[in-house]
């Protein structure tokens, strides 16, 4: 069944990567994009803006960019393939960087591919 004329569907829209759902989104849009700048950037912008849940996804997607980092350094335990394997896999993160960049400085809430479909908090 479609919402009634002038109301939005919430998670559902923001969950497909169109524009947020917070009404203060703009205010905290520079918050956002910083959270793609690393764990301390992520826990200023949820003490900065505990309640917007525009930063509060940009820094989830943040988190799990990070932990896919981590996880990713162990294929260099791997002689030679792993070290190939990390290459594409360093390529694969700074593209999701760019993204959820792009995605926070456009107000979108859109998950990044792979790791944008686990939520931390």
């Amino acid at each position: 069944m479609a919402a009634p004329a002038g109301t939005t569907q919430g998670t559902a829209s923001s969950a497909k990567g169109f524009a947020s759902t917070d009404p203060e989104a703009y205010k905290y849009k520079g918050l956002a994009m910083l959270c793609y700048c690393g764990t301390l950037f992520v826990i200023l912008a949820l003490v900065a803006a505990p309640k917007s849940s525009f930063v509060r996804f940009h820094a989830n997607q943040s988190v799990c960019l990070q932990v896919f980092i981590l996880l990713s350094c162990l294929l260099s335990i791997i002689p030679f393939i792993g070290w190939l394997a990390l290459c594409v896999v360093y390529i694969m993160i700074f593209v999701f960087f760019i993204m959820g960049l792009v995605n926070a400085k456009d107000m979108k809430e859109k998950e990044l591919p792979i790791v944008g479909k686990y939520r931390i908090f």
